[in-house]
């Protein structure tokens, strides 16, 4: 169930990341991240419902003996099922929320990413990625240790609420900033880019044609001054250039 589960989620992320680029075209890169956002806050809902269930089906899972580093005999075990325990329904739900997550993890990532490239200056870009950088390490180093310090599967609705929790609070932050803000005004800047650079590139061919008018004058009078019966010859290439 659990392999069956984990492709379907990658599914769903190749369907957020096929999503992402023509919704961005439409609706702008923050958009985007408000819309992962709301799908990633959804999908951790589902999961933390699951907390109001009863886990008594975990009591009936039966683990083989483990004797001197030996799982005891394989024969022992006739069925997948008495091992990995039945499917109720707080394991559904947490294995929709898990594969739902996927589609709006993709989006809310790509817009993040995106974003990072167009609001934080060139000579910023690596003091804040290291932050970022640093951030991930510590969250990670985090959930390893509560997994380690709850362990037993008594616990596991604790590790629920806790991570549900935490990435449905950073969503909630990032739809406030974005209707308190109106998100990143990319389209804008994107258009006084494209106008700059237009008047830019104006400004430098003017500039090197001056230029090379002022050259072909000085030319033509070195010329000239050197060789008058050349005069007539260097103003016919001088009209043609």
């Amino acid at each position: 169930y659990i392999a069956v589960a984990m492709a379907v989620a990658a599914c769903f992320g190749v369907l957020g990341t096929i999503i992402y680029t023509p919704f961005t075209k439409k609706f702008g890169v923050s958009a985007s991240g408000g819309l992962g956002a709301v799908t990633l806050a959804i999908s951790y809902g589902v999961c933390l419902t699951s907390v109001a269930f009863s886990k008594d089906h975990f009591k009936t899972i039966s683990v083989p003996d483990v004797q001197n580093g030996s799982c005891g005999d394989k024969n022992e075990v006739e069925d997948a099922l008495d091992v990995s325990g039945p499917i109720a329904t707080p394991t559904i739900l947490i294995l929709v929320g898990i594969i739902t997550i996927r589609f709006g993890l993709w989006l809310f990532d790509l817009a993040i990413s995106q974003s990072f490239q167009l609001s934080v200056p060139e000579h910023q870009r690596n003091t804040v990625g290291g932050v970022q950088t640093s951030f991930n390490s510590f969250f990670d180093f985090t959930y390893i240790l509560l997994t380690v310090f709850l362990s037993d599967h008594d616990h596991f609705d604790i590790l629920i609420i806790i991570s549900c929790v935490a990435c449905i609070g950073s969503c909630v932050i990032y739809l406030v900033w974005y209707f308190k803000t109106g998100g990143l005004q990319e389209k804008q800047e994107d258009s006084d880019k494209q106008r700059l650079l237009s008047e830019s590139d104006e400004q430098d061919a003017e500039r090197c044609f001056n230029e090379m008018a002022n050259s072909a004058a000085s030319t033509e009078s070195y010329l000239i001054s050197e060789n008058p019966d050349v005069s007539d010859e260097v103003s016919d290439i001088v009209t043609s250039d």
